[in-house]
């Protein structure tokens, strides 16, 4: 609208603006739009009606720089609502993913809610935990100690399950998928298959669903580690409060959670489908109705794999596990390190790694240029005895680069290095 109007006063009053240089038009970046064009109006001379249509014509040119900075600031903005080093296309995978983890937690949900899962037919949520607190503290004043015992069983199942993807990815980069999470996601599928085979031959009693609880531990805690506790898919207590945080600010004209509004209402609408399909499939499977999420679980856990096989181009097992090529290289560069740093054979290898010497190393084999891509970084390593095949330094490099550039920064390199050595330990 701004553009717009700027220009309809450009056609109007037929003005020129004069021609900006380099140095003008790394001035007009920095300031606002509003800024902008109540100095370049303030400026303008009155000329005859054709002067903008020239070509050539200082009119026309600073008309096009003017245009082309508008552009640039209008793509920084949307840019700007997501931090540079969020990856789009793992945004979309994620997204895709949590919707259809909080698809399967309301189908879960839904059914252990109908009472038709368990042969005594208990009815008990397994996503949101506020009532299990409150229920199990008016048992304890009642002295019903079994119902107690089960409900601080479930709270500490569903604790359990998010404590397991805590230890599998103890340092995560928010909205980069981590090799930790597949194999998290199986840990939650096998948790499933337990309780599917606990309510198909009625063992176990009501603790069936505590191994329910410890799934939906895992995928929450995945999905909060990804997306720094933006996407929960199994309790919409915060959602919900989100959403309508969200939906007021966009009232009062701010637009810069939007994104986050759009993914939390359709975790929102999945959830509550979830529920939906659950009554029915309940009704028919009766016991067995778990088995369908236990299935769908696996195959969640079976695609994040292999989005980490397409992407890195790794091996299954290498994706499964999280030991590529970065395992021998930092072994490789903590022995280079060792050697070449004063009393290096008494530091362990995360002394070793620590940020400092890695900033050391990057400037050292990136010739004091800012940037090193796979080709230079083989060839760099390689001089310094660090054996690594041309493949596995640009895998290296590509799962370093966070900005998309296909290269990798100094810092990027050292995140990256602290980040798997810290999983690693």
């Amino acid at each position: 609208i701004v553009n717009l109007d700027f220009e309809v006063k450009m056609a109007t009053t037929s003005v020129k603006i004069s021609d900006c240089d380099d140095e003008a038009v790394s001035r007009l970046e920095g300031v606002t739009e509003k800024e902008m064009i109540e100095e370049n109006t303030s400026q303008l001379e009155p000329t005859s009606t054709h002067a903008a249509e020239v070509p050539g014509s200082p009119a026309l040119k600073g008309s096009v720089k003017f245009t082309q900075i508008m552009e640039r600031k209008k793509s920084s903005y949307f840019e700007s609502l997501l931090p540079d080093t969020y990856k789009m296309h793992e945004i979309r995978f994620a997204v895709v993913l949590g919707n259809l983890l909080s698809f399967n937690t309301g189908f879960l949900n839904g059914c252990c809610l109908s009472g038709l899962v368990s042969f005594q037919g208990t009815k008990v949520s397994v996503a949101g935990f506020t009532g299990a607190y409150t229920n199990s503290a008016l048992a304890l004043t009642r002295l019903d100690m079994p119902t107690f015992g089960f409900l601080v069983a479930m709270i500490f199942s569903m604790m359990a399950g998010s404590g397991i993807a805590g230890l599998m990815t103890p340092q995560a980069t928010a909205f980069h998928v981590q090799p930790t999470y597949g194999p998290t996601f199986l840990i939650g599928g096998i948790f499933l298959l337990i309780a599917s085979i606990m309510a198909a031959y009625e063992v176990g009693g009501n603790y069936l669903f505590c191994f329910v609880a410890a799934a939906n531990g895992t995928q929450n805690g995945v999905t909060s580690l990804f997306s720094a506790n933006l996407i929960r898919t199994t309790h919409l207590t915060g959602t919900t409060t989100d959403i309508g945080l969200f939906l007021g600010q966009l009232i009062r004209g701010n637009k810069q959670n939007l994104w986050k509004l759009c993914v939390l209402s359709s975790l929102a609408a999945t959830f509550w489908l979830g529920g939906i399909v659950a009554y029915e499939v309940a009704y028919y499977l009766t016991l067995r109705s778990l088995l369908i999420s236990m299935v769908l679980h696996f195959c969640i856990g079976i695609i994040t794999i292999m989005f980490l096989v397409c992407e890195l181009h790794v091996s299954i097992p290498a994706a499964i596990f999280g030991n590529w090529a970065w395992d021998n290289v930092l072994d490789s560069l903590a022995d280079h390190l060792a050697s070449s740093t004063e009393g290096g054979r008494n530091l362990s290898k995360t002394e070793l790694l620590e940020s400092q010497r890695l900033r050391i190393f990057f400037d050292d084999i990136a010739n004091d240029v800012e940037e090193i891509d796979a080709n230079a970084l083989f060839e760099e390593l390689d001089k310094r005895g660090i054996k690594i095949s041309r493949k596995d330094a640009k895998i290296l490099v590509k799962t370093g680069d966070t900005d998309g550039d296909g290269k990798l920064d100094k810092e990027e390199f050292v995140r990256m290095a602290k980040q798997v050595t810290q999983d690693r330990s």
